[in-house]
């Protein structure tokens, strides 16, 4: 047991390494006879006894384990050729960088986090040191990897770096392995930088055209190169997957074959699904009909086909970047067909299906197209300039469809404009109807193929929507002018507010028995009239509606007389109030004459010049208020509101003879006048 050699297949001197453990102490005998005597009595134990013995053995084996990680650095000695040092003497040798450091001191001895865990990836590490001059002499030229690779772990590296061939976006080991490789170029795949790849195509090309480069003949006793690059079946698969890629061969299995058009499919298989390849094959020859149509196809300039053949970059570069132009228009197309487009609120393509397809099937090839990133992939191109053409369907329903969209961007703004518009107005205006009626008319032209197509629609149709549009500031003007008062009749409500026959009311309406409800109804009238005279056509371009007064005609009922008519009509209406209350207080006052009697001297002599000039004071003061209050203050006020009145007319029922009528009403009377002086009682109707 305390001899470990790790040695290669050959026997050889120059091939075979010895580990031997050389330095324990009296901890680890201890522990290594515990063990082996615990590990005895296993084997002859059962039951309960066995399972003890079984935890004591696997409890002394951690321990031999830890001595071991712990003293591994001194405690074996390594023997190459016949010379012999400690496990740290050789790793001093060790050409190390940033994936482990030594130092000399055992103690203090520190490599890589991961060969503290790993005993055996330590012992390789001095291995490869000793047989690092031996596998110079046997493979000269292999690669020099940044990463650490051994036989375990080279199928997982390989998957892994294959599988990143076609994404920039590549882990750091599989970056390392495609560097090593050769086949970098910054982030880009380029097996001309590669000498292993140019060896691996080499040997291709040298076969006779119409011959294939069968497995067998590439590899030799399981290695590409045996005898200079010595590379395992695992790294010459990521190197023909990278040829695969660039266009430069065939990949050909047992009921498939890869090439550059579908490399996406050659990624997804495992390295030993790849590895029972058949053979490799040149690609084909360029397909100068189908690249001239292909070309023709994405309006590129004539020639380039033929540059193209030429391995002229430039060319794929065009192609490319017009294939990307295509797609990104198809995009929105295809998503405005599934969304539907929607003229001023109503579809204008019922039928959307042909389009659908068409286009799907062109933005499917166009897709395809991206695989053919270098001339050399295009030897592999799999149409042929029948397919290609098919598409111009596609091509020509993308035109339609981006005419339209455009149209529609183009109308967008005025059929915005005209359907707040439309929402502003009752639906009675003859405005209304004109704009249903055009809205149906442009909605058939636009939904006739020819009829989008015809010259000039674009241009037709938005001056129709700016008369409409017109029409429109027209008719709200007239209707703002109906519904707000001007400067001019500002001026007279304001006088009205003022007035003094106002103010007078507004002081007599403490007056219990005045019926103050006309008062208020009055200024509500006065009120409602709102004033607007800013508003311009400027400001109906951008509004649909005033910006300074929010009119809306729909919200509003129409005036049925003028401003001057009404502010007139509130003018008599306030001079027909100030009558009417000033002959009432006359009358009650001339009734209350008792009552005036025992008045103050200065308050009867108001309310007598009041009697005796048979109209109120100019400006009536808190005197005179008082004075009347207290002249009147026997009298009792009935407040009688109309709907009460109506419904005590309409108790038993409706029509009645005129004798009911007279009944219905006396009793109601006799109803709120109960208990009460009949010749002090004043009704008030509200």
């Amino acid at each position: 047991l305390s001899v470990i050699s790790y040695q290669l297949s050959m026997v050889s001197a120059k091939n075979e390494v010895f580990f031997q453990l050389t330095k324990t102490d009296e901890q680890f005998d201890q522990l290594l006879r515990l063990y082996t005597a615990a590990a005895d009595l296993v084997s002859t134990s059962s039951g309960h006894a066995k399972a003890v013995y079984e935890s004591k053995a696997q409890t002394y084996l951690r321990e031999v384990l830890k001595w071991l990680q712990e003293y591994k650095a001194s405690a074996f000695e390594v023997t190459y050729q016949g010379e012999t040092h400690q496990l740290i003497e050789w790793l001093e040798e060790v050409k190390h960088d940033d994936d482990f450091r030594v130092t000399s001191d055992p103690a203090l001895f520190t490599p890589h986090p991961s060969l503290l865990d790993n005993f055996r990836d330590l012992i390789e590490l001095v291995a490869d040191n000793c047989l690092e001059h031996y596998f110079s002499e046997l493979a000269p030229e292999y690669p020099v990897f940044p990463i650490l690779v051994s036989h375990d772990n080279l199928p997982a590296l390989a998957q892994e770096a294959l599988r990143s061939i076609a994404n920039p976006n590549r882990s750091k080991p599989a970056r390392g392995l495609l560097a090593a490789l050769g086949l970098l170029n910054g982030d880009q795949i380029d097996p001309t930088r590669s000498k292993y790849a140019l060896a691996i195509l080499e040997q291709l090309q040298h076969k006779p055209v119409g011959q294939v480069l069968n497995q067998d003949e590439l590899l030799s006793e399981n290695y590409f190169a045996p005898n200079s690059y010595r590379l395992e079946p695992e790294l010459v698969m990521v190197l023909i997957s990278a040829l695969v890629y660039a266009g430069d061969m065939v990949l050909v299995m047992q009921k498939q074959q890869f090439d550059a058009s579908n490399f996406a499919d050659l990624a997804v298989l495992t390295l030993k699904e790849l590895l029972t390849f058949r053979h490799l094959e040149r690609p084909k020859a360029f397909n100068q009909s189908a690249l001239k149509a292909l070309f023709e196809f994405l309006a590129l300039p004539s020639g380039l086909d033929i540059a193209l053949t030429h391995h002229d970059e430039i060319a794929v570069q065009q192609l490319q970047t017009k294939v990307s132009e295509m797609i990104s228009q198809l995009i929105p197309a295809l998503q405005m067909l599934e969304t539907g487009f929607i003229f001023w609120g109503k579809p204008v393509l019922n039928q959307t299906d042909d389009y659908r397809e068409s286009l799907t099937k062109t933005k499917t090839f166009l897709e395809s197209l991206q695989a053919y990133s270098t001339p050399l992939k295009f030897k592999n191109f799999r149409y042929t300039a029948e397919e290609i053409m098919a598409h111009q369907i596609g091509l020509n329903h993308l035109q339609e469809i981006s005419h339209l969209m455009a149209m529609l961007r183009e109308l967008s703004q005025p059929i915005a404009y005209l359907t707040a518009a439309e929402a502003a107005l009752p639906p009675e205006e003859a405005w209304v109807s004109e704009m249903n009626q055009l809205r149906d008319t442009l909605l058939s032209r636009l939904s006739d193929t020819e009829e989008r197509h015809s010259t000039g629609l674009s241009y037709q149709i938005q001056q129709q929507l700016n008369n409409l549009q017109n029409a429109y500031i027209e008719r709200y003007l007239d209707l703002h002018q109906e519904a707000r008062l001007g400067k001019e009749e500002e001026t007279a409500k304001q006088a009205l507010l003022t007035d003094q026959r106002l103010l007078n009311l507004k002081k007599l309406a403490r007056v219990d028995f005045l019926p103050r409800h006309q008062l208020s109804e009055f200024e509500n009238s006065l009120n409602r009239l709102q004033s607007c005279y800013a508003l311009t056509d400027n400001d109906l371009l951008a509004h649909t509606v005033c910006p300074y007064c929010g009119y809306k005609p729909l919200s509003e009922p129409k005036p049925s007389t003028t401003h001057t008519t009404r502010i007139t009509r509130l003018d008599e209406i306030l001079e027909q109030f100030y009558s009417d209350w000033t002959q009432t207080l006359l009358a009650e006052l001339e009734n209350a004459t008792t009552q005036r009697e025992l008045l103050k001297p200065e308050s009867r002599a108001q309310l007598e010049a009041f009697l005796t000039q048979r109209s109120l004071p100019e400006n009536i003061t808190e005197a005179f208020i008082e004075a009347i209050q207290e002249s009147l203050s026997d009298l009792i006020k009935v407040t009688v509101q109309m709907a009460d009145l109506q419904n005590a007319l309409l108790a038993g029922g409706s029509p009645m003879t005129a004798i009911e009528m007279q009944k219905r009403f006396i009793h109601y009377l006799n109803s709120v006048t109960q208990d009460k002086a009949l010749n002090l009682v004043r009704i008030v109707l509200e």
